[in-house]
């Protein structure tokens, strides 16, 4: 079984930007080379589906993304799970998503039925939170400068023993 999903890697001007972020975050960062746009959480999934889903993608007509980021957040309200920096949602970046979860269904990948909020995870704060995280994370602007995002990823996620993921691509499918 292989733990996957699917998302939008960065381009390395915006992982540099967010890496300053995270500088200045008193929280665990996640390292700069895996920050992403999860789209799709593919959950455990056998070979023989993830090559179906695959031949599903390699199909796929979509074309690039234009994306900004709006700020930083984080999920879990008072306990606070992540930290992550909001991605406006774009039409076009929603449209992919419902389209890239449409394709996973379709090869029988159970797909949590919940609200897409497009955000890049930049950490984990320590438990309990540093005092100085949330007023930080109320005064920090973030870069609203555009991004292009030219292809869609799946990755495998390997949990780690000290917490935290590691990823690995495992395919590529381009945006046109």
């Amino acid at each position: 079984m292989i733990r996957a999903f699917l998302a939008l890697p960065l381009p390395e001007s915006t992982l540099a930007r967010l890496a300053a972020l995270q500088f200045i975050l008193p929280m665990r960062p996640v390292p700069p080379e895996d920050l992403h746009i999860t789209l799709v959480f593919l959950g455990e999934q056998s070979e023989a589906v993830l090559s179906d889903l695959h031949d599903l993608l390699e199909g796929l007509r979509a074309p690039r993304l234009s994306l900004a980021l709006q700020g930083l957040d984080v999920f879990g309200g008072d306990k606070m799970r992540h930290v992550h920096a909001r991605v406006h949602p774009d039409a076009g970046l929603i449209r992919l998503q419902s389209r890239l979860e449409l394709l996973a269904r379709q090869v029988a990948i159970t797909v949590p039925a919940r609200k897409f909020i497009p955000h890049v995870t930049l950490g984990r704060p320590d438990a309990p939170p540093d005092p100085r995280l949330a007023p930080l994370i109320a005064a920090t602007q973030v870069d609203p400068a555009p991004f292009d995002c030219d292809a869609v990823v799946m990755y495998r996620s390997t949990l780690l023993r000290r917490g935290g993921s590691a990823y690995d691509e495992l395919a590529r499918y381009p945006l046109l």
